[in-house]
């Protein structure tokens, strides 16, 4: 006896408006199978109950909750997503009955694309028929099964992807989360590539026209393609250079998209001070430095922002250093400059001194991120400072070189 009692009953009294309520549907819903056998009834706060109780030959049972059927149906159509898997396409399940055959049918559905389960008894012409009307462009398959779709292969170019299935799901779960050792993708890599690819789309690591670098391979450059095997970056010399897609995982990656998405990208550098032209300086020296264009525009925006701003010179120290006054001076500059962020991070700080001076480092963000325009920024920074330095009566650090031994020498003859 079924679970729905009697069906002559049932058929006498039903009303589509009893599913709609059972289901929770409203007119213009989307209505997704492979969702509503899974994941809504986890919704329902069943996520523990028994969804799936599987018996094999010899006694072998294998049991799976809602929320197994959850997440290793969600994992297998992120995977056929991540192939470029689409709604409506075809996708065969040619294998025995077992759990895997269930789970991916429903995973299939979850993409919108179209299950195409078929007889594991078929030999290879009797399969090439049913896949070549269907145009099928995936196989999700058993590794004894696998022969047959090898031999009609060279006749089916339509067909893209060959999916060998041969692990418990259920031993899956505790490692990545998921279901996503099940399927191992042989015609394209070893597992690697697989198991990487899931882990780069589920966290949203790197995708196709995202700025990285691998310091690892000297990569450098946008990412033009991803697929189970490889990846392609253009490189900023536009040369191209193939990875394998594990590495993006394995190895260390810097993503600029953060960066990209920010609309700045930093500018971070140090002028090296040479410590014996430290010295107080008087109101006479303050009040000079004031007057020069990047303080005085400094304070023309400042006020134009906040009328009781006070005075530049108000806001330093009682008889100040040169030094301070050249580290306030530069964060005016780097403030008002027209080519920087003055609403993102701006520091100016001194860095422990050595042997080549005491470093003035400043970080702030380019307006531009295109790498010409950045670098032309950057040096008109690093060339305005070397240039203004002197006004305040400092030098940068510069080791000896061959020409001031020649003038010691010239010197002391």
């Amino acid at each position: 006896m079924s679970n729905i009692g009697s069906y002559d009953e049932r058929v006498k009294n039903f009303n589509w408006s009893i599913a709609e309520q059972e289901l929770g549907y409203k007119p213009g819903d989307v209505i997704n199978i492979g969702w509503y056998c899974s994941d809504r009834i986890c919704k329902l706060g069943k996520a523990d109950k028994l969804g799936l109780i599987w018996e094999g030959q010899g006694g072998v049972e294998k049991k799976y909750t809602y929320n197994d059927i959850r997440l290793a149906t969600n994992t297998i159509g992120q995977f056929l997503r991540d192939l470029g898997i689409k709604p409506e396409d075809r996708v065969c399940l040619f294998m025995d009955k077992i759990p895997e055959l269930y789970l991916g049918f429903l995973g299939i559905l979850k993409t919108g694309a179209i299950a195409q389960p078929l007889f594991s008894a078929f030999g290879d012409e009797s399969l090439f028929i049913r896949l070549e009307n269907a145009q099928t462009r995936a196989i999700i398959t058993q590794k004894k099964h696998a022969p047959k779709v090898r031999k009609i292969i060279e006749k089916m170019p339509w067909l893209e992807y060959l999916i060998i299935v041969d692990q418990d799901p259920g031993k899956l779960f505790a490692g990545l989360g998921a279901m996503a050792a099940v399927l191992m993708f042989v015609f394209k890599d070893p597992i690697l590539g697989f198991v990487a690819s899931i882990q780069l789309a589920a966290n949203k690591m790197v995708k196709p026209g995202d700025w990285i670098t691998v310091p690892k391979f000297s990569v450098d450059g946008t990412v033009v393609d991803i697929s189970l095997t490889t990846v392609k970056i253009q490189n900023w010399d536009k040369t191209i250079t193939s990875l394998p897609t594990y590495s993006l995982v394995s190895e260390s990656v810097t993503n600029w998209i953060g960066m990209q998405e920010s609309g700045g990208r930093r500018i971070q550098r140090s002028v090296f001070i040479d410590m014996t032209g430290i010295r107080f300086c008087d109101q006479k020296f303050v009040d000079h430095i004031a007057q020069l264009p990047a303080v005085r525009t400094y304070m023309k925006q400042k006020r134009e922002i906040d009328p009781l701003f006070p005075e530049w010179a108000s806001q330093l120290v009682d008889q100040p250093t040169n030094l301070a006054v050249f580290k306030a001076y530069v964060e005016a500059f780097l403030w008002t400059n027209p080519n920087t962020h003055n609403h993102m991070t701006l520091i100016v700080r001194f860095l422990q001194s050595t042997e080549r001076g005491l470093p003035l480092e400043y970080i702030v963000f380019s307006k531009e991120q295109q790498s010409d325009l950045f670098e032309t920024i950057q040096a008109e920074i690093v060339d305005h400072l070397l240039a203004v330095i002197k006004e305040f009566d400092l030098q940068v650090f510069q080791n000896p070189s061959g020409s001031d031994f020649r003038q010691l020498t010239s010197k002391k003859n």
